[in-house]
């Protein structure tokens, strides 16, 4: 009797020193979770923010408003002597922000936004720019005229990316602007069409789509499509002073530009001007790139006589 006793005694003081272990982990977990928040303070991103998420068929975006403490502090960067992005197709002036921003988007989004949308990876690249679109109508490239998707494809400089495979992450869009009919938001598409297939431009019976493709080139003016022949507009943000969206580089979309209004430059003095905060974070996957996917432009390798077979 004195063994069985001493038994569940034993096991009694067992299970009592287990609780107090684990309650001290819990503890000790608190502690260091709560020096981490105070380590990353933000100093650009208000603490206290509503997240809503705008769910349109498979897609979301993420919308946050109020985002930045000190909004109106950015627009002095229109004063600043900027420059022409001439390595993409970004139809105006980028500059890059300083790495304090940069950091706290970036870590913002690792620990708010990159798993409502299933990216587990590490990081791959990331950068983020203020961005002012203000180039004329007649000296766009086919890529600024269409929808897009903004992901890291194989190319001469990105050979450790397989061919057939792509790498996206997250989109970020923070409007430095007041709504204007110059502009509007971002507008989210779903691809009607197979354009990323080279079938598509050797079948016979798509000869009049691929000719209306050349039209789309040859057009001067933002927003090619409207008749929404290849792509389907599903969503569109709407502008709103120091509002933050979040969307996957791989949804296919377009700033919302007003062509009659840029049938020349728009000088950065003008009270209208599209001033934005944007920036890419992607993440070390590869997806394979399937019939929804477009490394644009595909136009820009065909010839205008280009003849089905």
């Amino acid at each position: 009797m004195l063994v069985y006793n001493s038994f569940f005694k034993f096991i009694y003081l067992m299970n009592k020193k287990k609780l107090f272990i684990l309650l001290l982990i819990t503890i000790l977990l608190y502690k260091i979770k709560s020096k981490f928040r105070k380590k990353h303070n933000y100093k650009y991103i208000n603490k206290y923010l509503k997240i809503k998420t705008e769910k349109f068929g498979d897609k979301k975006v993420i919308i946050i408003d109020n985002f930045l403490k000190n909004p109106e502090s950015f627009i002095k960067v229109k004063s600043a002597k900027l420059t022409y992005d001439d390595n993409s197709a970004y139809p105006g002036i980028r500059v890059p922000v300083n790495i304090n921003i940069h950091y706290e988007l970036k870590n913002f989004i690792e620990n708010n936004i990159k798993k409502e949308y299933g990216f587990t990876a590490n990081n791959f690249s990331d950068f983020y720019h203020f961005s002012i679109i203000n180039e004329s109508n007649d000296s766009l490239e086919y890529g600024s005229k269409i929808p897009h998707q903004d992901c890291e494809y194989n190319n001469p400089l990105q050979l450790n990316i397989p061919k057939g495979y792509r790498i996206s992450g997250v989109a970020t869009v923070v409007y430095l602007c007041n709504p204007s009919e110059k502009y509007g938001g971002t507008a989210i598409y779903n691809l009607k069409k197979d354009l990323g297939n080279n079938n598509f431009y050797t079948n016979p019976k798509n000869k009049d789509l691929i000719e209306k493709l050349f039209e789309y080139k040859d057009n001067k003016g933002y927003m090619q499509d409207k008749e929404e022949i290849f792509f389907e507009k599903v969503y569109e943000v709407p502008v709103k002073f120091n509002r933050a969206i979040f969307y996957p580089t791989y949804y296919f979309h377009q700033p919302v530009i007003n062509s009659e209004y840029f049938k020349k430059t728009i000088p950065l003095s003008d009270k209208d001007t599209r001033l934005t905060l944007t920036g890419w974070q992607k993440y070390n996957y590869l997806n394979k790139i399937t019939k929804n996917d477009i490394e644009i432009p595909v136009l820009v390798n065909l010839e205008r006589n280009f003849q089905p077979i």
